[in-house]
C-alpha cells in the first residue's frame, strides 16, 4: 500500500469512527434519517394538543365590508371519542343575551388520506362538512366545503377553512366566505387553553 493510500485509508476510518460516534444507529445498520421533530402529525394525532378546556374569543362579520365584528366569549372543550379515532369539540358562548351551543367533530380519512371537519349548532339545522390537507409550512390545516345560506338563501357557497397551529400557546381559526372574495374573513375563533388551578396538596 502506497503513502498516499495508507493517508487516505486511515482518514476514511477515523470519518467513519466520528460518524459512528455521533450517530450510535449506523453501529446497528441503521441508516440515519432527518430530524422531523419540528413536524407536525400528518394524521388524527394532530389533534392530541387540542385535549382539554379552551377559552375563546370569536368574531363574526356578517354585515358590510367595513363593518365592525360582532365579539363573543366563550369555552370549548375538546376530547376523543370513537376509539381515538376522532376529536370531539363541545362549544358554548353567549352572543348577547343569547347562549349558542355547538358540536364538531375533526378527524383523518385514512382511505381519502385528508382532514375532515363536521360542524352542528344551535343557530342553524345545517351540518357542515369540510376536507383538508395539513400545510407542514405553515403549520395549518386548510379545509374546503359548501354550506347554504340561511340569511340569503344561497346555496352550496364555497368556504375555506383554516385552523393555524404557528403559535404554541394559542390556535386561531379562521373561516373565509369564497363566494365574495378569496380573502372575505367572516368569522375567528381565537382559542387559549385553561390553565389548572395550582395544587393545595403539599
Amino acid at each position: 500500500m502506497t503513502y498516499d493510500k495508507t493517508i487516505a485509508f486511515w482518514c476514511s476510518v477515523l470519518l467513519l469512527s466520528t460518524m459512528a460516534l455521533s450517530n450510535p444507529s449506523i453501529l446497528n445498520g441503521q441508516t440515519a434519517t432527518p430530524n422531523k421533530t419540528n413536524e407536525l402529525p400528518n394524521d388524527v394525532s394532530l389533534f392530541k394538543r387540542m385535549i382539554g378546556k379552551w377559552d375563546s374569543t370569536v368574531r363574526i362579520w356578517s354585515g358590510k365590508p367595513g363593518d365592525p365584528a360582532v365579539e363573543s366569549k366563550g369555552v370549548s372543550e375538546f376530547q376523543f371519542v370513537l376509539n381515538g379515532q376522532f376529536l370531539k369539540e363541545s362549544h358554548t358562548r353567549k352572543m348577547g343575551d343569547k347562549e349558542i351551543t355547538g358540536i364538531g367533530y375533526w378527524g383523518y380519512d385514512k382511505t381519502k388520506k385528508k382532514f375532515t371537519r363536521t360542524w352542528m349548532d344551535s343557530l342553524t339545522t345545517r351540518s357542515v362538512i369540510a376536507e383538508g390537507t395539513l400545510d407542514q409550512k405553515l403549520k395549518a390545516l386548510t379545509y374546503y366545503g359548501r354550506v347554504d345560506d340561511s340569511k340569503t338563501g344561497q346555496h352550496d357557497k364555497m368556504m375555506r377553512y383554516e385552523l393555524d397551529f404557528s403559535d404554541p400557546n394559542k390556535v386561531l381559526f379562521k373561516i373565509y366566505d369564497l363566494s365574495i372574495h378569496k380573502d372575505a374573513k367572516v368569522f375567528e375563533a381565537v382559542y387559549v387553553k385553561q390553565v389548572p388551578p395550582p395544587s393545595n396538596s403539599k
